[in-house]
């Protein structure tokens, strides 16, 4: 999604400088309306940057309550020092 409106964002950009140099000038209603499509288009992008930030640090606290607890069970010899590898590779 976040590369879908970045690419939408561009073929805007793009079309409306096609635009330009067909007609030599700029329709400002046309120009009115490839602004406003942009600016929504930078919002939903604005929108999924943060969605996509909001996402990783929820992940990484996850990751890492895993890995205590992990830790914690490998201390406790709950799990065969043998297994202790697997913990060492994702962190």
């Amino acid at each position: 999604m976040l590369l879908q409106a970045t690419e939408t964002a561009q073929s805007w950009e793009k079309r409306a400088q096609q635009l330009q140099q067909k007609y030599g000038k700029v329709d400002l209603a046309e120009h009115q309306r490839v602004q406003d499509k942009l600016a929504k288009v930078e919002d939903e992008l604005a929108q999924l940057r943060r969605d996509n930030e909001t996402s990783n640090q929820e992940l990484v606290a996850q990751v890492e309550k895993v890995c205590l607890v992990w830790q914690m069970m490998c201390t406790l010899r709950l799990i065969p020092p043998a297994n202790e590898s697997v913990l060492m590779s994702i962190t």
